[in-house]
């Protein structure tokens, strides 16, 4: 295709490092040693459903035109994972919830790449259409070592014995006669670099077996947090993730000012918001008061965790509607912290500043960073509650000339000017008085210096 290198070609040379890793690591020499203990492998038949699902999901869904000429539906092996597992529902295994968290992750990403990348998903496709390869030898394994069958738990595994050779070169074929231009196929080489590595911390998380901490399960979310407290409900994971996917789109911000990093972050921060549903809602009000003083400090305004708690709180009734009465505290304490943005700037001023801030910069800058004038006026309804390093974590770095054209920094001292030269509301001085947390009995301990400095190196 216009003299570029053949896309499988590319994919394979440059994905064979991580490839390899993935095949050296412990539990494949223990399955071919027939060593595996069986709860390994439901855990990974467990992950694999995780995936899947929403990786064919977006697959069969994208609107792009790549995908859908490579796309079979035909393909599907997610109703192999739920007839295996059926079959494992009725014994009982030691759990694998890292690996599963691992899973999650890896379905973040990808439901990532759906919305801001669709085309990239062919990236993973490779990945996960080139285990047919190999299915053949790990079913054989499976076999010798747990003495299963295609209507025992081997039906994923049999799903790819039929004829693997014959399905993967018309896969391969497919993939050479998509549109992918050069840049596109980096794109499709990172994509399928990255499902490599989340496979890769899947298979490792399954053997050996072994007691897991606390510190274990949030650091499969992000290997940067502390030893806080997360849900054990699967549910719950999925809906934190969905709730940070949803603010991250809301607010490309966060990844401008924030990376990779900021990102890992959202992931255990949400989980642990969860956590605090539990609780009565003067805990859950004290606990969010605080880290929303920290999360300003530090250049993220208030409303945009009062914005993330009211979407964390629809996606987990939507997940698992019987626990709604618990998860009312945290949509509370989302009214809570706009009542006190209110109690500085009320919302109609609160609109005609992101208007006004928007006009001024003009559209190209709008796009890139919408609601920039609601994230400043916010900035000035924190600093106006008594949190001093409210406007300054944020101006500093959208007046940094390096990034932004004059009009921008323009805008963004005369939004300031007028935010804080609106009237305080009547219960401007009141709402000054907030207190840090006393106890840990949900502040999640080392995680309050590991938020406090994560957020300060990613911070540019």
């Amino acid at each position: 295709m216009n003299g570029i290198a053949p896309v499988m070609a590319r994919l394979r040379a440059e994905t064979r490092d991580l490839h390899t890793r993935v095949e050296e690591l412990p539990m494949f020499t223990a399955l071919a040693a027939e060593d595996l203990p069986l709860a390994s492998y439901v855990g990974l038949l467990r992950s694999l459903a995780i995936v899947y699902a929403d990786l064919e999901a977006a697959l069969a869904s994208v609107p792009d035109t790549a995908v859908r000429s490579v796309w079979d539906d035909a393909w599907r092996r997610l109703p192999t994972l739920h007839q295996d597992l059926a079959h494992f529902q009725a014994h009982t295994f030691t759990e694998t919830p890292v690996a599963e968290l691992h899973a999650q992750v890896v379905a973040q990403q990808i439901r990532q790449r759906a919305v801001a990348d669709p085309r990239s998903l062919l990236g993973y496709l490779y990945v996960f259409e080139g285990s047919s390869l190999g299915g053949s030898i790990l079913r054989r394994q499976v076999v010798a070592s747990f003495g299963l069958t295609p209507t025992s738990g081997l039906a994923y595994l049999s799903s790819h014995a039929a004829a693997p050779t014959a399905q993967w070169r018309e896969f391969g074929g497919r993939m050479g006669k998509a549109p992918i231009t050069a840049t596109e196929q980096d794109r499709l080489v990172a994509s399928a670099r990255e499902a490599f590595t989340g496979m890769g911390q899947i298979v490792r998380a399954l053997y050996p077996l072994a007691p897991e901490p606390r510190q274990q399960l949030v650091q499969a979310l992000n290997p940067l947090a502390g030893t806080h407290p997360i849900p054990d409900d699967g549910r719950e994971i999925q809906a934190a993730l969905r709730a940070g996917e949803h603010t991250w789109r809301e607010f490309p911000y966060y990844a401008w000012r924030y990376g990779a990093r900021g990102e890992q972050f959202t992931r255990s921060d949400s989980a642990w918001l969860v956590t605090l549903a539990q609780h009565d809602e003067a805990i859950v009000t004290h606990q969010v008061r605080w880290l929303g003083r920290v999360l300003a400090s530090r250049g993220m305004p208030q409303w945009l965790l009062e914005l993330h708690l009211e979407v964390l709180h629809g996606e987990l009734v939507a997940a698992v509607p019987e626990r709604q009465a618990e998860y009312d505290r945290l949509r509370h304490a989302s009214t809570m912290l706009r009542s006190m943005r209110h109690a500085h700037i009320d919302e109609a001023q609160f609109q005609e500043l992101i208007a006004a801030f928007d006009q001024q910069v003009g559209p190209e800058w709008s796009m890139r960073l919408p609601r920039t004038g609601g994230l400043l006026a916010s900035a000035v309804a924190d600093e106006r509650a008594g949190i001093r390093q409210a406007v300054p974590s944020i101006a500093e770095w959208m007046i940094d000339p390096t990034r932004f054209p004059e009009e921008w920094r323009e805008a963004v001292s005369v939004t300031i000017e007028k935010a804080r030269a609106g009237e305080l509301g009547s219960m401007g001085r009141d709402a000054r008085r907030v207190s840090s947390p006393q106890s840990a009995l949900v502040a999640p301990g080392n995680y309050v210096l590991g938020l406090s400095q994560a957020v300060q190196a990613t911070a540019q």
